[in-house]
């Protein structure tokens, strides 16, 4: 049970970078944050859809020129 709450932390720690990074820069591509992380497209993609789904984040306006808006930064 300690290694799943080690990874629950780390996973809950990575989700608040990642909306760090984009509370910083709100118009930021998806390119720019795997640049900006080190990590791979396809976590950052499946962190932002986790994030979507809880409704932490949504996406305002298009990809193109658009920007992610912070709803719940602090909510699991």
């Amino acid at each position: 049970q300690k290694s799943g709450q080690k990874s629950g932390q780390k996973n809950e720690q990575t989700t608040l970078e990642h909306i760090h990074v984009l509370k910083n820069n709100p118009c930021i591509t998806r390119k720019e944050l795997v640049e900006a992380t080190g990590k791979a497209s396809s976590y950052i993609q499946r962190c932002i859809n986790q994030l979507k789904e809880t409704k932490r984040i949504r996406r305002v306006a298009p990809d193109e020129g658009g920007f992610w808006e912070i709803i719940n930064p602090n909510e699991p």
